[in-house]
Formats: structure tokens, C-alpha cells, sequence
């Protein structure tokens, strides 16, 4: 089900107006009302058919680390409710929520409830492209996917896990990649996912997709009905591939974006390494890409991550970005 908030927007106000006119024209009343009239402005809501939200971290901390991953969600969840951040995102693989909760959905949503968050999808890695481990690859996506149907989610983003742990692999595992391989189980995965539940599942391309073009002819070689896409803006930036011209090609695939901003600096040998830095402090023109989401009704999910912390992000996104969170 796609859910459509209430519209954010911006206050435009005219100031100064009465005492220029009335210096410049004292006798002329009929003028300053005009002008008055004409550059009053009323307050237009800005259009967000999206939801956005963040990608949730656990914020520092000088006392105990938590004692779990769940706890440490937990510890995240607390935070954006302190910013009064009302969608969330979360890596499965490394919170093992659906573990975790799956035989006590009841209790998971009174939790989320007290903190007034909604969980819109969950992020996992898998070894799609082990061909011996094409079952599991496709039980776990329905297993995620049931939950996150029970707790009225939106998507699965499924990540290539090409070495040997659930996690990124080196460049030399990305190499080995079959593509085939993997497009035919995320398209098995995505298709019993999809017809059981309703819950989409996402493609998230890393660095390693990135470097070996294994991204596109992933893309080209699925079927889209059953292998949408998220858009990890930083990703794609970093490696040279322009966001803006993937948000084009692939608005009607897209279910997802991760809003993220990066700074190229220069390695010894003029090699360029990924730094992920805080909105604003980047090259990625967030405005223009949230401009366009905007103007082509998105109905999917824009999710900061990696942008300086849980209140980096939120200040950015509803403050230079005018988002609803």
C-alpha cells in the first residue's frame, strides 16, 4: 500500500515593502496597496508524494555499547524518535530484527509504536550468486518479506554478499560475479516475495557492483515486475555513474532512493577513494534530485543515510531540502 503524507511546505513572507514604497512614493497610498496586494504571497505547501525517512544508526556513546544488534536498533530507533523522525530504514543482516521478531510481530509494533516510528523496509545481504545457495537466498527474501508484510512495510533491499561472509566482498569476489546467476535467483527471490506478500524487493548496488558493471547488466537481465531498484545516490556518484540520469532511466523500477552525499579527494597516484561526507558538504545536488522526485509524483521512499549522523541528516533534509520525515 502506498501512503501518501500531508505536504510539508515553506513560509515566503514580503518585508520591507511598506517603508520603501512609502519613501519613494508618500502621497500615493493606491500604490502601496497595490504593491502590497501583489507581493504578498501565501504560503503554497510543497508537493511530497513520497515518504522519506533516514537509515537509522545508533547514535554515539560514552557508556556501555549495547549488548545485542537489537538493542543497538533500538538505540537508533530512540534517536530519530528524538528527532521526531517517523520513517525508518535498518540492515537486517546486521540487526536481525526478522529473527528477532518474527513469532512476536505484536510486541515489535508496540515498541515502534511507543517510539511513533513505522519501519518501511529492511536492507540484507545474500549469496545470490552461489548457485548452491539459491534455496536459502530465496527462503530468507519471503521470510523477510512476511514479516515486513505483517508489520505493514514496503521493501526488501537485497545486496550481493560475493565473498564468503553476509557482507562486502573484495574486488576479486566481485569479479567471479555471474550475473546470470544472481538474476536468476533475485528474479525467482522477487517473484515469490511479490506474489506472497506484496512487498517489493530492491535491488541496492555497492562499490564492488559498481566497479565490475555488474549494476546494469544486473538491471537488464532481471525482470522488473519482480526486481525493483534502490538508488543509492553516493554509490553511484562516487563510481561516476550520474544520479540524476539513473533517477530518469529507472523512476518506474525505483521503489527506494538512499540520499547520500560524497567528496571525491585524491589518493597518492591520483587514484580517487570514496568519502562519504554530510549533506551539503559533497558534490551530489540533493536540491535537484528531490527537485525531480517531486515533479514525476514519486511514490517510494527517500532515506538519508551516511549524511554526518540521525541529526545532521534530519536538520538537512527538512531544512534545505523542505522534506517530511
Amino acid at each position: 500500500m502506498r501512503e501518501h503524507p500531508e505536504s510539508g511546505g515553506i513560509t515566503t513572507r514580503a518585508s520591507g515593502i511598506r517603508a520603501a514604497s512609502a519613501a519613494l512614493h508618500p502621497n500615493r497610498r493606491g500604490f502601496l496597496a497595490g504593491a502590497l496586494a501583489a507581493t504578498t504571497l501565501r504560503a503554497e505547501p510543497e508537493e511530497q508524494s513520497f515518504v522519506a525517512g533516514l537509515v537509522a544508526s545508533a547514535p554515539r556513546s560514552n557508556s556501555a555499547p549495547p549488548s545485542s544488534s537489537v538493542e543497538n536498533y533500538w538505540r537508533s530507533c530512540d534517536d530519530c524518535s528524538r528527532l521526531a523522525v517517523r520513517h525508518v530504514e535498518v540492515n537486517n543482516t546486521f540487526a536481525q530484527i526478522v529473527q528477532a521478531y518474527d513469532s512476536r510481530v505484536a510486541e515489535f509494533q508496540d515498541e515502534m509504536a511507543k517510539r511513533r516510528l513505522r519501519l518501511v523496509g529492511l536492507a540484507m545481504y545474500a549469496h545470490s550468486h552461489d548457485p548452491a545457495k539459491r534455496q536459502e537466498v530465496v527462503d530468507e527474501h519471503v521470510r523477510v518479506g512476511r514479516f515486513l508484510k505483517a508489520i505493514g512495510a514496503r521493501y526488501i533491499n537485497t545486496l550481493i554478499a560475493p565473498g564468503p561472509n553476509l557482507g562486502n566482498g573484495d574486488d576479486e569476489s566481485y569479479r567471479k560475479v555471474d550475473v546470470k546467476i544472481v538474476a536468476s535467483a533475485l528474479n525467482e527471490a522477487g517473484k515469490r516475495v511479490k506474489e506472497e506478500t506484496g512487498i517489493d524487493v530492491a535491488y541496492h548496488a555497492e562499490q564492488g557492483d559498481l566497479r565490475e558493471h555488474i549494476w546494469d547488466r544486473l538491471l537488464e537481465a532481471t525482470d522488473p515486475r519482480y526486481l525493483k531498484l534502490c538508488a543509492d545516490v553516493g554509490h553511484f556518484a562516487s563510481r561516476g555513474v550520474d544520479p540524476m540520469g539513473v533517477y530518469k532511466k529507472y523512476h518506474s523500477r525505483m521503489v527506494v532512493t538512499h540520499l547520500r552525499d560524497f567528496a571525491p579527494s585524491a589518493e597518492a597516484g591520483g587514484s580517487e577513494r570514496v568519502r562519504f561526507v554530510p549533506f551539503g558538504q559533497g558534490v551530489i545536488p540533493l536540491r535537484a534530485l528531490v527537485a525531480y522526485l517531486r515533479d514525476v509524483k514519486f511514490t517510494g521512499c527517500a532515506m538519508g543515510e551516511g549524511g554526518g549522523g540521525n541529526q545532521a541528516m534530519q536538520e538537512y533534509m527538512t531544512g534545505e531540502l523542505h522534506l517530511q520525515l
